[in-house]
């Protein structure tokens, strides 16, 4: 087992969790519908209620728990974390891009394809895409180790990733979560968190880590 294994495995875990505590509380709901507005359905679906707020809570304290654990192993191993400087070819085509009044995505996406994967010519290049306003990561391209600060940023990344996650205890999916808050600000409108998207779970650990901005090889050398 891997760091990046483990922490995928416990964020779909709490996810799995999550819809399970959501849809046997809506199969309740849905078999005592034809008794709404009665005093059984009020209690009935009070109880529902504490008891999948509950699970979602137990949830979310073991989902915590182990990812703190595994971010802890993943900032440790940061530490080892090593780059290799660029080549004068490298060097060369960066220096052609840094002095360029206008850079497009095309000509970006070609210099990352030379840079033969090498991880810090990757990085200086994104800071001169920056600097032309274009803040399209490059990172993917990378085939080697991250630097240590590379390193250390991404498991940050990471660590704000599995939060918003485990603290999402609707499951509402963040498209559906910023409509909803719209039209409770300006409309005063309470939608059900139940009846809005769901997010939903990472087809595999590449989805997972996709939002990292850095290769997943390149993360699982410097963290696992």
């Amino acid at each position: 087992m891997s760091n990046t294994k483990d922490l995928f495995d416990v964020i779909d875990a709490y996810m799995v969790a999550r819809s399970e505590a959501r849809e046997k509380y809506l199969l309740l709901e849905r078999s005592y519908a034809n008794k709404r507005g009665t005093a059984i359905y009020d209690e009935t679906m009070k109880e529902a209620r504490e008891i999948r707020a509950g699970k979602i809570t137990e949830a979310q304290k073991t989902a915590r728990a182990k990812a703190q654990e595994i971010l802890t192993a993943m900032r440790e191993n940061t530490k080892k974390a090593h780059m290799t400087p660029p080549t004068a070819d490298q060097m060369n085509i960066l220096q052609l891009m840094q002095m360029k009044k206008h850079l497009t995505d095309a000509e970006l996406d070609s210099a990352a394809a030379s840079m033969g994967g090498n991880a810090a010519a990757l990085s200086v290049l994104d800071e001169i895409a920056v600097k032309h306003g274009i803040y399209t990561s490059h990172m993917h391209y990378a085939q080697e180790g991250l630097s240590p600060a590379q390193a250390i940023q991404a498991v940050a990344d990471l660590a704000k990733h599995c939060r918003d996650i485990i603290d999402n205890t609707t499951g509402v999916s963040r498209a559906a979560a910023m409509y909803a808050d719209l039209r409770r600000v300006r409309y005063n409108d309470q939608i059900d968190p139940d009846t809005l998207p769901q997010e939903e779970r990472y087809k595999d650990m590449l989805d997972f880590y996709e939002p990292m901005r850095v290769s997943y090889n390149a993360l699982s050398q410097a963290v696992d």
